[in-house]
């Protein structure tokens, strides 16, 4: 008797049970929408359909330094370091630089060496692994249900995927 080969299709996404996947997009950008205009006024959110999900970049540049026991809290640090992090890869050296100097200056000064290592690796790991992608990431939201965790990136239209 033959072997019954396996599908290799992608394991379908999980969301939240009565919810379209959509609505867990929708939610985290309007949250991010208020945010923007509580920044710079009115904004308006333009859905551009693309290849590729800033989401998934995201959580993907920054899934090296997540963890089994990391928390919520706790991501959503990390997705914030991330974002800094792939937006100052975006920059000049000089800028970059600079960025990274104003960054380390937000931790306490024992912190200040992996906060500045930490910020390094990431814009190496953004430069080696996403440098086609020239979008700048505007501002992300986590949701945390019982069931998973979900990020919303809002993004610029930049030059790439």
């Amino acid at each position: 008797m033959a072997k019954k080969k396996r599908s290799r299709r992608a394991p379908a996404q999980r969301v939240s049970r009565g919810r379209p996947p959509d609505a867990l997009t929708r939610a985290g950008g309007e949250a991010i929408r208020r945010r923007l205009e509580d920044a710079f006024g009115e904004v308006e959110l333009v859905l551009i359909p693309s290849t590729v999900s800033m989401s998934s970049l995201l959580v993907s540049f920054v899934q090296p330094y997540r963890t089994d026991d990391t928390d919520a809290d706790s991501y959503r640090s990390l997705l914030g370091v991330g974002m800094v992090a792939w937006n100052a890869a975006l920059l000049s050296r000089l800028q970059r630089f600079l960025a990274q100097a104003e960054f380390v200056q937000l931790f306490p000064l024992e912190a200040r060496a992996d906060a500045r290592r930490m910020f390094r690796e990431l814009v190496r790991r953004k430069l080696a692994h996403f440098a086609d992608c020239r979008r700048a990431i505007l501002g992300f939201e986590l949701t945390v249900t019982p069931r998973e965790w979900h990020v919303t990136v809002t993004s610029d239209l930049g030059d790439g995927p």
